[in-house]
């Protein structure tokens, strides 16, 4: 399982749920200036947070009910919402990322109108580390 609380509810997401930027390294260099002999002056250093927690599900993985659509919808109207996700036991202080657009995006499994409760969805859920 994976667990995402904001230490009063925890919401338990599906543990095939396929995480696309696991392999982020957090380093970055910046190269924009040259010495004076010509070379390429690079200035490498390590972040220390905002790495990009992406959980996506898929047409035969990763499913979540509507409840769960609605309750991470919920907690996403808050933009300050500051919550554990935990991943093969792996804890990360996150929020929601919305710098691609809505945080959590939703396809249903079965077109049903409206949706009940247990009705089955994949979901992209688009989150930042803010903490190391």
């Amino acid at each position: 399982m994976i667990l995402l609380t904001d230490g009063t509810t925890t919401i338990n997401l599906p543990p095939d749920m396929y995480w696309p930027d696991q392999s982020w390294t957090g380093i970055e260099a910046g190269s924009d200036d040259y010495s004076l002999n010509g070379s390429l002056h690079i200035d490498p250093f390590v972040k220390q947070a905002g790495r990009p927690i992406t959980l996506q599900g898929g047409e035969n993985f990763g499913w979540v009910t509507w409840q769960t659509v609605l309750d991470l919808v919920a907690w996403a109207k808050d933009p300050g919402k500051e919550m554990t996700i935990t991943i093969d036991s792996t804890s990360y202080t996150v929020r929601f990322d919305y710098s691609k657009g809505d945080p959590v995006t939703h396809t249903p499994i079965f077109m049903l109108n409206p949706p009940r409760a247990d009705d089955f969805y994949y979901i992209t859920l688009r989150l930042i580390e803010v903490q190391p």
